[in-house]
């Protein structure tokens, strides 16, 4: 009878420190027109109009921070806090109206920057910011970002955390980070920038991700690994008119996965496996893609693979769709040191395969 006792109280004390936990989790409103930063903030007809209590709260797990539709904000918005895995904090819009939008004017702003964990980003505008629209910092783990849209920024989403998912977003119109004569460093305008591992980018869209720039003519794309991105997954993704559907170069790029992604118009998926951004690439895998450019490409070729000193398991394209036209000149990949199988070739206005087919790739010629 003693242990039922005890039991019966156990229960009983974790029963209420849940509810206790329930009730701790409370909601904030914001309104950039109709709100007062002396009001509570704790309720929809008293909410908050500037940044300011918002910056300077302490946000608990489970917290929801709503910002109302038609609503913006010049200053930015930095977000600090960390949820827990149970109990993220929510950063959300709420209401009718235009998305609640979030500029930063200024050299090397971010609209939206995270520095904390566990926290849900959804339904924002970024926009307006040198270096991104939407930042996460160097130790920003387990967070989303969803359903947001980035406009006239450097970099749409830059990932320096690990463990983040990136879905249903739109990045479109970007611009350049660092754009100066001379030299080979100008970078910018990458709708989703990858620079630690184990990431997931999912179910977004990005166009016109590219801008001009000095060092290259134009500069820009849907999705670049830069330092590292091992294990990254990017998947049902669309982009068009970017400048690259990828880019890897610059760091450890192991055990990737790019798979039913629809990339039309962007020209090449680069890999540098030499010289100055050069990338330790393994088990690089590209999987049911869907790949047009009808127009041709840049650097006419589809697969920027170089000679390189690529083993032979370090990239494998299998059971893509490739639709390749523009001139004679254009064609798949330069150099077939790279595992291919079970790809559907397209070939346009006399567009080349540039390597010879292998086990179950079906090959289709228009000239």
């Amino acid at each position: 009878m003693k242990n039922v006792h005890i039991y019966f109280w156990l229960s009983a004390a974790l029963a209420v420190l849940s509810i206790e936990n329930q009730v701790a989790a409370k909601q904030y409103f914001i309104n950039s027109v109709s709100g007062n930063d002396a009001n509570s903030g704790t309720e929809t007809v008293n909410p908050w109009q500037s940044l300011a209590p918002v910056q300077a709260k302490d946000f608990m797990p489970g917290d929801t921070i709503n910002f109302m539709g038609g609503s913006g904000w010049d200053t930015g918005l930095d977000i600090n806090d960390s949820g827990t895995d149970q109990k993220p904090i929510v950063f959300r819009a709420m209401g009718e109206g235009a998305k609640p939008m979030f500029r930063h004017p200024g050299n090397m702003a971010k609209a939206i920057n995270i520095t904390g964990k566990w926290i849900i980003v959804d339904g924002f505008v970024a926009k307006d910011a040198h270096l991104a629209g939407i930042y996460l910092a160097k130790g920003a783990d387990h967070n989303i970002i969803r359903n947001c849209e980035i406009e006239n920024c450097g970099g749409g989403v830059m990932i320096h955390g690990s463990y983040n998912l990136i879905s249903q977003n739109y990045a479109h119109d970007l611009i350049m980070v660092k754009n100066t004569q001379g030299g080979d460093d100008d970078y910018g305008a990458v709708a989703y920038w990858v620079f630690a591992p184990n990431n997931e980018i999912a179910y977004n869209r990005a166009v016109r991700c590219r801008a001009q720039c000095y060092d290259y003519g134009s500069d820009g794309g849907f999705f670049e690994v830069y330092t590292n991105g091992d294990s990254t997954y990017v998947h049902h993704n669309y982009a068009e008119d970017c400048n690259g559907f990828l880019e890897i170069g610059g760091g450890s790029a192991r055990d990737i996965l790019v798979s039913h992604n629809v990339s039309v118009e962007n020209g090449e998926w680069t890999f540098h496996l030499t010289g100055k951004f050069r990338s330790d690439i393994h088990n690089f895998r590209m999987e049911h893609n869907t790949i047009i450019s009808r127009k041709g490409t840049r650097w006419n070729n589809i697969l920027g693979i170089g000679k390189g000193d690529s083993t032979i398991n370090s990239l494998i394209f299998s059971d893509n769709l490739v639709v390749l036209g523009g001139e004679a000149t254009e064609k798949v990949a330069r150099h077939g040191n790279f595992i291919h199988h079970n790809n559907t070739y397209f070939l346009l206005d006399g567009a080349q395969l540039g390597f010879a087919g292998a086990s179950g790739e079906q090959i289709s010629v228009s000239r």
